[in-house]
């Protein structure tokens, strides 16, 4: 099986680093994900002042759901599909890099 998002223009805004108390953030990988993440293609976003920088992505390895059947796959496992994201920037609006093309976003600390 496979699968793929693009996203064109979108806008995010109103994220907040600490929302009531708990991190916010505007995109993030499923925690649920046993085996695999597909591919999100991103072009023309759009971020308002209101999404603060250290709310924008929230990339911890380690953030599987407590409630997932696969106990690897629990906070502090190692799943597959928490180590697979790959989000492919295609015009720089992602990550806030104008006219730079082809950047990509892929899980730090894979594997630990």
């Amino acid at each position: 099986k496979y699968s793929e998002a693009h996203w064109s223009a979108v806008t995010f805004g109103h994220f907040r680093v600490s929302d009531c108390g708990l991190k916010s953030a505007a995109l993030r990988y499923n925690p649920t994900a046993v085996d695999r993440s597909f591919p999100q293609h991103f072009e023309n976003v759009r971020w308002l002042s209101s999404a603060e920088a250290g709310a924008r992505f929230d990339l911890n390895p380690s953030a599987g759901a407590p409630t997932n059947l696969l106990s690897n796959c629990r906070p502090g496992g190692d799943c597959d599909g928490l180590g697979a994201l790959f989000w492919v920037d295609t015009d720089g609006s992602l990550l806030g890099t104008p006219g730079v093309s082809g950047g990509s976003v892929v899980s730090p600390a894979y594997g630990n």
